[in-house]
């Protein structure tokens, strides 16, 4: 290879070139060690290797690249997760086509509404039908996802969850369906006080205590 085609290769893709599924713990420094810019193209091109290492790395590795990551980052690995979930289990609702028209009317709002802050009045069923069903399944699975959000001091989590209102609002919701009690009404509590007319896309099974309690105050 020439050093014209050297110098224009992709930085993300020489990063990944360099990321040894071998060695996940060297791998993962090796991200951290990464200048912000580099780091932040990487996730938006290999979310997928992002989200495999944060499932599998222990807390302390897992916190110290999350600790890298911007919060426009962090929506993306986000939203990538979500994709794959829901992806999976519209391949197991063949015989089931008002659930699989729910789940892709849900994935398509995930594309079509970033960068907007609100939720249309139309789309809000539709959010709601799909995360009862996204919960359901989680339950089912008996496996919770996300954990790696836990691993943030609560601030940073309430930033992240402001941030991903502000940029994309069906993605919060999503995380409900899959997340611990913590995350979700962190969640909650967020929609409670910013947007509480974003609360009637949450399914009722998924309310908390908490929430009658901050509508109390």
């Amino acid at each position: 290879m020439n050093a014209a085609s050297q110098h224009s290769r992709d930085p993300a893709e020489e990063v990944y070139e360099k990321v040894n599924f071998l060695m996940l713990k060297s791998s993962a420094d090796y991200l951290v060690q990464l200048e912000s810019s580099v780091l932040e193209d990487f996730v938006l091109k290999y979310s997928g290797v992002l989200i495999f290492l944060l499932n599998v790395l222990d807390p302390d590795r897992s916190l110290k690249l999350l600790s890298r990551l911007t919060n426009a980052s962090v929506l993306s690995l986000l939203e990538e997760e979500l994709r794959m979930l829901a992806i999976r289990e519209v391949a197991h609702l063949g015989d089931d086509p008002e659930k699989l028209i729910t789940l892709t009317g849900y994935l398509d709002l995930v594309d079509r509404l970033a960068g907007h802050e609100t939720i249309p009045d139309q789309e809000k069923g539709v959010i709601q039908d799909a995360v009862r069903i996204l919960a359901d399944m989680s339950t089912e699975g008996g496996k919770k996802r996300f954990l790696y959000l836990e691993y943030f001091s609560a601030d940073k989590l309430q930033e992240i969850f402001r941030f991903n209102l502000e940029k994309n609002p069906p993605v919060n919701f999503g995380l409900m369906a899959f997340s611990s009690e913590q995350v979700r009404e962190t969640i909650l509590a967020i929609l409670a006080r910013q947007k509480p007319d974003l609360l009637t896309c949450v399914p009722p099974t998924l309310f908390s205590l908490l929430i009658y309690k901050l509508f109390l105050d």
